[in-house]
């Protein structure tokens, strides 16, 4: 079961600013956001993973 991140927690655990992970979310270089209320979102805490290991492995593959 995956946790649910808040923005502050995605922001720390990528690096990204909170207008970055926006933008690439919406160009869909980024994991979706999902609602937990009206005004609230949060990001899956499994697929902030696997998107960093994605970037690690084309990191790895181009230096190969």
């Amino acid at each position: 079961m995956s946790r649910i991140l808040r923005i502050p927690k995605v922001r720390e655990k990528t690096g990204l600013s909170r207008a970055e992970i926006y933008r690439r979310e919406a160009d869909g270089r980024f994991p979706k956001k999902i609602h937990i209320s009206a005004n609230v979102v949060g990001f899956l805490e499994d697929e902030i993973d696997l998107w960093i290991e994605q970037l690690r492995a084309e990191r790895d593959s181009s230096a190969a």
